[in-house]
Protein backbone atom coordinates (compact mmCIF):
# COMPACT_ATOMS: atom_id res chain seq x y z
CA UNK A 1 0.00 0.00 0.00
CA UNK A 2 2.72 2.47 0.97
CA UNK A 3 4.86 1.88 -2.12
CA UNK A 4 1.91 1.94 -4.51
CA UNK A 5 0.48 5.15 -3.04
CA UNK A 6 3.90 6.82 -3.18
CA UNK A 7 4.24 5.79 -6.82
CA UNK A 8 0.83 7.28 -7.69
CA UNK A 9 1.82 10.58 -6.08
CA UNK A 10 5.21 10.59 -7.80
CA UNK A 11 3.69 9.79 -11.19
CA UNK A 12 1.27 12.73 -10.96
CA UNK A 13 3.82 15.29 -9.75
CA UNK A 14 3.98 18.43 -11.92
CA UNK A 15 7.67 18.78 -11.01
CA UNK A 16 8.90 15.77 -12.97
CA UNK A 17 11.42 16.42 -15.69
CA UNK A 18 11.18 14.63 -19.03
CA UNK A 19 13.60 12.01 -17.72
CA UNK A 20 11.48 11.68 -14.59
CA UNK A 21 8.34 11.12 -16.63
CA UNK A 22 10.13 8.48 -18.70
CA UNK A 23 11.33 6.78 -15.54
CA UNK A 24 7.89 6.67 -13.91
CA UNK A 25 6.43 5.37 -17.18
CA UNK A 26 8.97 2.53 -17.08
CA UNK A 27 8.04 1.86 -13.47
CA UNK A 28 4.42 1.58 -14.56
CA UNK A 29 5.31 -1.53 -16.53
CA UNK A 30 5.98 -3.44 -13.31
CA UNK A 31 3.98 -1.41 -10.79
CA UNK A 32 0.84 -3.46 -11.29
CA UNK A 33 2.68 -6.56 -10.06
CA UNK A 34 3.29 -4.96 -6.65
CA UNK A 35 -0.23 -5.84 -5.60
CA UNK A 36 -0.44 -9.07 -7.57
CA UNK A 37 -0.42 -11.51 -4.67
CA UNK A 38 -2.92 -13.63 -2.77
CA UNK A 39 -5.23 -11.64 -0.53
CA UNK A 40 -4.06 -12.10 3.08
CA UNK A 41 -6.46 -13.00 5.88
CA UNK A 42 -8.63 -10.20 7.23
CA UNK A 43 -6.77 -9.98 10.53
CA UNK A 44 -3.41 -9.61 8.77
CA UNK A 45 -4.86 -7.01 6.39
CA UNK A 46 -6.15 -5.02 9.36
CA UNK A 47 -2.74 -5.08 11.06
CA UNK A 48 -1.00 -4.04 7.84
CA UNK A 49 -3.44 -1.15 7.42
CA UNK A 50 -2.77 -0.06 11.00
CA UNK A 51 0.97 -0.06 10.28
CA UNK A 52 0.43 2.20 7.24
CA UNK A 53 -1.85 4.55 9.17
CA UNK A 54 0.54 4.77 12.13
CA UNK A 55 3.39 5.69 9.79
CA UNK A 56 1.40 8.38 7.97
CA UNK A 57 -0.01 9.88 11.17
CA UNK A 58 3.40 9.87 12.81
CA UNK A 59 4.84 11.71 9.80
CA UNK A 60 2.11 14.35 9.96
CA UNK A 61 2.44 14.83 13.71
CA UNK A 62 6.19 15.33 13.43
CA UNK A 63 6.46 17.44 10.30
CA UNK A 64 3.22 19.42 9.81
CA UNK A 65 2.19 22.48 11.83
CA UNK A 66 -1.28 24.01 11.36
CA UNK A 67 -1.25 27.78 10.99
CA UNK A 68 -1.56 29.36 14.47
CA UNK A 69 -4.36 31.72 13.46
CA UNK A 70 -6.57 28.86 12.33
CA UNK A 71 -5.79 26.88 15.47
CA UNK A 72 -6.71 29.88 17.62
CA UNK A 73 -10.06 30.34 15.82
CA UNK A 74 -10.95 26.68 16.24
CA UNK A 75 -9.94 26.71 19.90
CA UNK A 76 -12.01 29.82 20.57
CA UNK A 77 -15.05 28.33 18.84
CA UNK A 78 -14.75 25.11 20.85
CA UNK A 79 -14.29 26.98 24.14
CA UNK A 80 -17.35 29.17 23.43
CA UNK A 81 -19.54 26.11 23.01
CA UNK A 82 -20.09 26.41 19.26
CA UNK A 83 -22.04 23.37 18.02
CA UNK A 84 -19.71 22.98 15.04
CA UNK A 85 -16.37 24.43 13.97
CA UNK A 86 -16.15 27.45 11.68
CA UNK A 87 -15.74 26.59 8.02
CA UNK A 88 -12.00 27.07 7.86
CA UNK A 89 -9.48 25.50 5.53
CA UNK A 90 -6.76 24.17 7.82
CA UNK A 91 -3.47 25.05 6.13
CA UNK A 92 -0.35 23.26 7.31
CA UNK A 93 3.20 24.52 7.25
CA UNK A 94 5.87 21.92 6.53
CA UNK A 95 8.46 22.07 9.32
CA UNK A 96 10.74 19.03 9.09
CA UNK A 97 11.60 17.55 12.46
CA UNK A 98 15.30 16.69 12.17
CA UNK A 99 15.22 14.74 15.43
CA UNK A 100 12.28 12.49 14.52
CA UNK A 101 12.77 8.92 15.71
CA UNK A 102 12.02 5.92 13.54
CA UNK A 103 8.42 5.85 12.37
CA UNK A 104 8.50 2.08 11.95
CA UNK A 105 7.80 1.22 15.59
CA UNK A 106 4.27 0.13 14.81
CA UNK A 107 5.40 -1.89 11.83
CA UNK A 108 7.62 -3.93 14.14
CA UNK A 109 4.90 -4.30 16.76
CA UNK A 110 2.21 -5.27 14.27
CA UNK A 111 4.51 -7.76 12.57
CA UNK A 112 4.88 -9.43 15.96
CA UNK A 113 1.11 -9.44 16.36
CA UNK A 114 0.62 -11.00 12.92
CA UNK A 115 3.37 -13.62 13.07
CA UNK A 116 3.36 -14.68 16.71
CA UNK A 117 0.18 -13.56 18.51
CA UNK A 118 0.67 -16.06 21.35
CA UNK A 119 4.07 -14.55 22.15
CA UNK A 120 2.58 -11.07 22.02
CA UNK A 121 -0.14 -12.06 24.48
CA UNK A 122 2.56 -13.20 26.91
CA UNK A 123 4.47 -9.91 26.68
CA UNK A 124 4.63 -7.63 29.67
CA UNK A 125 2.83 -4.29 29.45
CA UNK A 126 3.67 -0.76 30.49
CA UNK A 127 2.16 2.65 29.87
CA UNK A 128 3.40 4.65 26.86
CA UNK A 129 5.93 2.16 25.51
CA UNK A 130 7.18 2.56 21.96
CA UNK A 131 5.83 -0.07 19.62
CA UNK A 132 9.21 -1.57 18.78
CA UNK A 133 10.11 -2.47 22.35
CA UNK A 134 11.04 -6.13 22.64
CA UNK A 135 10.52 -6.15 26.40
CA UNK A 136 7.07 -4.64 26.84
CA UNK A 137 4.00 -3.57 24.90
CA UNK A 138 2.06 -0.44 25.69
CA UNK A 139 -1.12 -1.17 27.64
CA UNK A 140 -3.36 0.62 25.12
CA UNK A 141 -1.74 -1.21 22.22
CA UNK A 142 -2.12 -4.54 23.97
CA UNK A 143 -5.79 -3.93 24.71
CA UNK A 144 -6.46 -3.06 21.08
CA UNK A 145 -4.53 -6.03 19.70
CA UNK A 146 -6.40 -8.37 22.03
CA UNK A 147 -9.75 -6.94 20.89
CA UNK A 148 -10.65 -4.94 24.01
CA UNK A 149 -11.60 -1.74 22.17
CA UNK A 150 -13.26 -0.18 25.22
CA UNK A 151 -10.06 -0.38 27.27
CA UNK A 152 -7.93 0.64 24.27
CA UNK A 153 -10.02 3.79 23.78
CA UNK A 154 -9.97 4.68 27.46
CA UNK A 155 -6.24 4.07 27.91
CA UNK A 156 -5.17 5.90 24.75
CA UNK A 157 -7.45 8.87 25.51
CA UNK A 158 -5.91 9.06 28.97
CA UNK A 159 -2.43 9.03 27.42
CA UNK A 160 -3.35 11.83 25.02
CA UNK A 161 -4.51 13.85 28.01
CA UNK A 162 -1.37 13.15 30.04
CA UNK A 163 1.18 13.45 27.22
CA UNK A 164 -0.47 15.57 24.50
CA UNK A 165 2.82 16.58 22.87
CA UNK A 166 3.82 12.97 22.25
CA UNK A 167 2.75 11.50 18.95
CA UNK A 168 2.21 7.88 20.08
CA UNK A 169 -0.96 8.49 22.19
CA UNK A 170 -2.74 10.15 19.27
CA UNK A 171 -1.85 7.24 17.00
CA UNK A 172 -3.10 4.74 19.57
CA UNK A 173 -6.33 6.67 19.98
CA UNK A 174 -6.94 6.84 16.24
CA UNK A 175 -6.28 3.13 15.82
CA UNK A 176 -8.54 2.20 18.74
CA UNK A 177 -11.43 4.21 17.30
CA UNK A 178 -11.00 2.54 13.89
CA UNK A 179 -11.12 -1.02 15.17
CA UNK A 180 -14.01 -3.07 13.72
CA UNK A 181 -16.99 -2.90 16.04
CA UNK A 182 -15.58 0.02 18.04
CA UNK A 183 -18.60 2.28 17.47
CA UNK A 184 -21.06 -0.49 18.30
CA UNK A 185 -19.08 -1.56 21.36
CA UNK A 186 -18.61 1.95 22.71
CA UNK A 187 -22.14 3.07 21.84
CA UNK A 188 -21.16 6.52 20.55
CA UNK A 189 -21.62 7.16 16.80
CA UNK A 190 -19.54 10.35 17.03
CA UNK A 191 -16.51 8.16 17.67
CA UNK A 192 -16.56 7.24 13.98
CA UNK A 193 -16.27 10.93 13.09
CA UNK A 194 -13.46 11.31 15.62
CA UNK A 195 -11.64 8.39 14.01
CA UNK A 196 -11.85 10.06 10.59
CA UNK A 197 -10.74 13.39 12.00
CA UNK A 198 -7.68 11.81 13.59
CA UNK A 199 -7.01 9.87 10.39
CA UNK A 200 -6.94 12.94 8.13
CA UNK A 201 -5.74 15.76 10.39
CA UNK A 202 -4.15 14.46 13.61
CA UNK A 203 -1.81 17.45 13.73
CA UNK A 204 -4.79 19.83 13.77
CA UNK A 205 -6.56 17.92 16.54
CA UNK A 206 -3.41 17.92 18.67
CA UNK A 207 -2.73 21.61 18.05
CA UNK A 208 -6.28 22.70 18.92
CA UNK A 209 -6.20 20.44 21.99
CA UNK A 210 -3.00 22.16 23.17
CA UNK A 211 -4.44 25.63 22.52
CA UNK A 212 -7.69 24.95 24.39
CA UNK A 213 -5.75 23.52 27.32
CA UNK A 214 -3.38 26.50 27.42
CA UNK A 215 -6.17 29.11 27.25
CA UNK A 216 -8.73 27.50 29.55
CA UNK A 217 -6.48 25.51 31.87
CA UNK A 218 -8.75 22.50 31.35
CA UNK A 219 -7.89 19.73 28.88
CA UNK A 220 -10.85 18.88 26.62
CA UNK A 221 -11.99 15.34 25.93
CA UNK A 222 -9.68 14.41 23.02
CA UNK A 223 -12.29 12.18 21.35
CA UNK A 224 -15.05 14.78 21.64
CA UNK A 225 -12.74 17.46 20.27
CA UNK A 226 -11.69 15.29 17.33
CA UNK A 227 -15.34 14.54 16.52
CA UNK A 228 -16.19 18.26 16.72
CA UNK A 229 -13.36 19.21 14.33
CA UNK A 230 -14.48 16.48 11.93
CA UNK A 231 -13.38 16.07 8.30
CA UNK A 232 -14.33 17.55 4.97
CA UNK A 233 -17.33 16.04 3.21
CA UNK A 234 -16.35 13.26 0.87
CA UNK A 235 -13.11 12.44 2.66
CA UNK A 236 -11.79 8.98 1.85
CA UNK A 237 -11.77 6.31 4.51
CA UNK A 238 -7.98 6.10 4.45
CA UNK A 239 -5.79 9.22 4.26
CA UNK A 240 -3.51 9.57 1.29
CA UNK A 241 0.20 10.20 1.24
CA UNK A 242 0.85 13.80 2.39
CA UNK A 243 2.03 16.01 -0.47
CA UNK A 244 4.23 18.72 0.95
CA UNK A 245 4.05 21.22 -1.89
CA UNK A 246 0.26 21.56 -1.73
CA UNK A 247 -0.16 21.74 2.03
Amino acid sequence: MQTWDAYIVLRSSPHLTEAGRDFTAMMGGTATTWTDHPVPPDDVTMLATEAVLAHRWGWRLHHLCPQPGTVAELAEAWSSGAPRPPELHVVNVLRPDRAVPSLHDYTALLCRAATDPSRLARSSTASDVLGSSQDAVDTADMARLLGDVDSARRLSADQATRWPRRYEPWIRLGLALRRPGAVESLGNPSDAVAAQSLAHRPEAVRAVYARVTAVTGTPPDPVALAAWIGVQDGAADLPGVPIADVL
